[in-house]
């Protein structure tokens, strides 16, 4: 009985500590999600379950596996954005690379410490925070896939090409018979 009673006030505390992962995701301008950007194309960014009134750093960053402790390389956007969230955690729709210009597969990285006016970390996840309520950072996908992708536009045109040259084809040869 006594166990049992440990295992559940146990499995309470573990629950109330937990804390849910920032939802962040690479977005249009009114801060629906998008995941294939062309070039030329602004980038935006819009985030949810961030620390509350925090100061935050948004980094594009070469996609990688994430699992915690990670330093944020180098950004490939724009240079790093620097912006706080709101009073419930949120943060955007923000621009965050104007007329993408480097194609392949990004992520987006939000390093976010409070109060107002500190200076992140650096690094993904809550290494080196004070507690980690005070700094919880997020990205758009941690293990699976990317967050985001450039591609050329000529890939379209490409698209396009492939599927009307057969249909060409066809019509000429139609016509000589």
């Amino acid at each position: 009985m006594k166990i049992g009673i440990l295992m559940a006030m146990l499995m309470v505390l573990v629950g109330s500590v937990s804390a849910a992962l920032p939802n962040v995701w690479a977005s249009d301008s009114s801060g629906g999600l998008v995941q294939t950007f062309y070039v030329n194309d602004d980038v935006y960014v819009k985030a949810t379950g961030l620390p509350t009134s925090a100061t935050c750093y948004i980094y594009i960053v070469t996609n990688q596996v994430w699992t915690g402790g990670e330093a944020i390389l180098a950004d490939e956007g724009d240079g790093k954005d620097i912006t706080s969230t709101d009073a419930l955690g949120n943060l955007g729709p923000r621009k965050i690379w104007t007329s993408a210009h480097k194609t392949g597969y990004f992520d987006v990285v939000i390093d976010c410490c409070k109060p107002i006016g500190c200076t992140p970390d650096g690094k993904m996840g809550t290494i080196g925070c004070v507690t980690a309520a005070s700094c919880t950072d997020g990205v758009d996908d941690f293990t699976v896939g990317h967050g985001l992708e450039v591609v050329p536009e000529s890939v379209i045109a490409v698209a396009l090409i492939a599927l009307l040259v057969p249909g060409m084809i066809y019509v000429v040869r139609r016509k000589k018979k």
